[in-house]
């Protein structure tokens, strides 16, 4: 049987070939498409960290614990600044733990922390609303009210620029971020009214989790008072290429199931031409499950070879192109992500399942299916002819072999003649 799908094949080798190279195509943009889509994704993911911290939630006044959670730090939001008058101008004076400084040092936008009673480092919309420069060095001069409510001036050397996290991170706007770090001397006469923020960031080897879900379980119970307040980091873990991790989810689907429904309709309509020869092996004495297996051999021969090759090509493709671009200086990292590789695996075999299972379908008619009779002396006579007359386009091909089965008695012998009469342009 191998060897009759393999000769039909070859003499089909146009139609084969046509077919091939549409479902190596299709398999190579389904794979490439969702394999750009995770990359692109894995780069919007580390620029959100760069910009919205790389942690995944945050609490005030009140620590968190779980195993999922690996690094803590905290920063302390103390006295707001006042402006001449003694109007709050919604600038508070903070103070930074070691673990901040070194897991958050992308803040310091120019120059570093301080080290001093003297010094300090203030993001750069403070400088603008205080009307300093952003030059390194210069004396910066704060305005706060001390514990009896007098306006209170302290001067300090400028040693570091900031970005502005403070209005960038998400926070509970009742308890801001500080916009100017000091030293933990220095902090003592900011300590009015201060607020502690918890930072955690999650252990990478749960990336995978929902992380939605899991900061809502830190989170007070509907009906119950939410004493300390937790943060979720949705601008990091929900910003994807194409917008929510919702919508990053149906863009891949339906990739994917676009890819399934195009190989599958177009194997289709090849195996639906074939229903000619599988009507003569019928009647030649083939089973259904012959012409089943027949069927199965034929599409795993054309669409297995070129799904393997496909997945392949996209990505060894996505890897060179990962390399070339870290050359020109972007921040993209090749990664095979687990689950999507899964996925593309169960795609393509879907494919091919697919394929399988339409063309079973659509070859199961009367003419197929409910056609048990054997070949008919007439019949015989009928297809002999017509090889004759076609010449090479169709030929009989003879096996010498007891017919006694398949043809009345008063035609039987101890040798016979046709058993196979196939269509050589769809064999």
């Amino acid at each position: 049987m191998l060897q009759m799908i393999y000769t039909g094949m070859k003499r089909r080798r146009k139609e084969a070939r046509y077919v091939s190279i549409v479902t190596f195509v299709a398999v190579l943009f389904m794979t490439g498409i969702t394999l750009f889509q995770n990359i692109m994704n894995a780069y919007v993911f580390e620029t959100n960290l760069q910009n919205y911290g790389d942690w995944v939630i945050s609490s005030v006044n009140h620590t968190c614990t779980h195993p999922y959670l690996q690094v803590e730090s905290s920063i302390r939001t103390g006295s707001s600044l006042v402006d001449e008058e003694g109007k709050f101008l919604e600038l508070y004076i903070g103070k930074a733990d070691e673990n901040f400084q070194k897991l958050y040092d992308e803040i310091v936008y120019e120059g570093r922390m301080p080290m001093e009673e003297d010094e300090i480092a203030m993001d750069i919309s403070a400088l603008a609303i205080l009307g300093y420069s952003y030059e390194i060095g210069q004396i910066v001069e704060v305005s706060y009210l001390d514990a009896e409510g007098m306006i209170q001036t302290k001067s300090f050397q400028l040693v570091g620029t900031l970005k502005n996290f403070s209005a960038i991170w998400k926070g509970e706007r009742q308890f801001p971020l500080p916009n100017a770090i000091v030293t933990e001397k220095a902090f003592e006469v900011f300590r009015i009214g201060e607020t502690t923020t918890y930072f955690y960031q999650l252990n990478p080897k749960y990336n995978a989790i929902n992380t939605r879900e899991f900061a809502d379980s830190f989170r007070a119970k509907e009906g119950e008072a939410q004493i300390y307040p937790v943060t979720y980091n949705d601008y990091v873990y929900e910003n994807k290429v194409w917008g929510t991790s919702e919508m990053f989810e149906n863009v891949t689907t339906a990739i994917i199931f676009i890819g399934v429904l195009a190989i599958g309709y177009l194997l289709t309509v090849y195996m639906g031409r074939r229903r000619e020869t599988y009507y003569r092996c019928r009647c030649i004495g083939a089973s259904k499950m012959q012409i089943r297996k027949m069927i199965c051999f034929e599409c795993l021969m054309i669409t297995l070879p070129q799904v393997i090759i496909g997945m392949v090509v996209a990505y060894t493709s996505a890897c060179l192109g990962c390399e070339i671009a870290q050359k020109q200086q972007f921040a993209v990292n090749f990664i095979v992500d687990e689950n999507l590789f899964v996925k593309q695996i169960v795609s393509a075999c879907a494919i091919i399942v697919f394929a399988i299972v339409t063309v079973q379908c659509g070859v199961s008619d009367k003419r197929i299916a409910g056609n048990t009779a054997q070949i008919k002396p007439k019949k015989f006579k009928e297809l002999r002819r017509a090889a004759k007359r076609t010449g090479c386009p169709e030929k009989t091909v003879f096996r010498r072999q007891k017919i006694s089965d398949h043809f009345p008695a008063d035609h039987a012998g101890n040798d016979a003649a046709l058993l196979e009469v196939c269509d050589c342009n769809a064999v």
